[in-house]
């Protein structure tokens, strides 16, 4: 489960300042609270001589405090949540252990405070943006919680990337805990958080249209795997379809939740949607940059980078850099060689 690390003091500035500054992304009417207009109409500034003039929202240590407080105080309830969850619908002892295994996952359980999970924080932030009231619906970050992880475990099958604590366990077994945290454990959730309402009707079936994208993504990344001709447009909606349409997700049951009309969680989903991709790609440049790592290049994995890298090349050249692809699913000199003439070329 991904998670991110708040930035700091600066940073946040930095990001707040250049993201209010976009004329081309959407933003929902509650996020102008934090522009200091002067209040005056356009008629009497024009007569007054005085220019419209705005600040950006300045973040001091505190507030990055109470943040970091909220995410852990979040993080925290939504997988005692998850835990009860479990612990009453399981229907055996063995089913248990693994589900249990699986919450496992959830990144940022022992991470250092300002620890951000997507699946966690991302819904529940925009669940106050949108104009929830009340209590932090903690199941609804349960089921977000519960449908990353069941999609994070298939991918990391497919991917032989099983980590440490599935140790001993068949991968039939991590197959069949991934497919109920991906169709059943989130739809107990929401059913707990909204009834049987037209509201909990239209989450259900968002989620189930998000899993239809990502699985179209996961078909792509598996059919682009040793590729000698990626497109990086395929490339890229594969990555929308993952990692994108996941974030979309948890923004847009953030806001159904809270009651707000489409146009509004049609717009958060939009904006999660293309906060995924960026979030991927990073990914993707850390995993051909850190020396550390180079999973990607191990599985034969064509991310973007990757492919950019190869249509950019003619054909001997082309030829040269994928037999290069090649000897890097076996040899750590090979990765390394490949990273180093990624940064070269561009």
């Amino acid at each position: 489960m991904r998670t991110e690390r708040l930035p700091s003091v600066a940073g946040q500035q930095n990001l707040s300042t250049r993201f209010r500054r976009s004329p081309t992304i959407p933003r929902p009417p509650q996020w102008n609270q934090h522009w200091s207009d002067v209040p005056m109409t356009g008629k009497a500034r024009r007569a007054s001589g005085r220019r419209r003039t705005r600040q950006p929202m300045r973040t001091t240590p505190g507030q990055i405090g109470q943040t970091a407080a909220w995410a852990d105080e979040r993080r925290n309830a939504t997988l005692r949540c998850a835990r009860e969850i479990v612990a009453e619908v399981a229907g055996s002892a063995l089913q248990r252990r693994l589900w249990e295994t699986a919450l496992l996952g959830v990144r940022g359980r022992d991470a250092p405070a300002g620890t951000f999970v997507s699946a966690i924080h991302l819904p529940l932030a925009v669940y106050g943006a949108a104009g929830g009231e009340g209590d932090p619906p903690v199941h609804l970050a349960a089921a977000c919680a519960f449908f990353e992880l069941g999609i994070d475990l298939l991918d990391h099958v497919a991917d032989n990337e099983i980590e440490g604590h599935w140790r001993d366990v068949h991968p039939a077994q991590i197959e069949l805990a991934a497919v109920a945290f991906c169709f059943a454990l989130p739809h107990l959730a929401i059913a707990r958080f909204v009834g049987g309402s037209a509201r909990a009707s239209l989450m259900n079936r968002t989620l189930a249209e998000s899993f239809l994208a990502a699985s179209t993504g996961q078909h792509d990344d598996l059919d682009l795997t040793d590729s000698v001709e990626p497109d990086p447009d395929r490339v890229m909606r594969s990555v929308a379809g993952k990692t994108g349409e996941s974030r979309a997700l948890f923004a847009a049951l953030g806001a159904q939740s809270a009651g707000a009309d489409e146009p509004t969680w049609r717009t958060y989903h939009a904006m999660a949607r293309e906060y995924g991709i960026c979030l991927q790609l990073a990914s993707d440049c850390r995993d051909l940059l850190d020396p550390s790592t180079g999973r990607d290049l191990a599985n034969g994995t064509r991310t973007w980078p990757i492919a950019w890298w190869l249509t950019r090349a003619k054909a001997d050249e082309k030829m040269r850099r994928l037999h290069l692809l090649d000897r890097a699913r076996q040899y750590e000199r090979a990765r390394n060689d490949v990273k180093q003439a990624l940064v070269r070329d561009g």
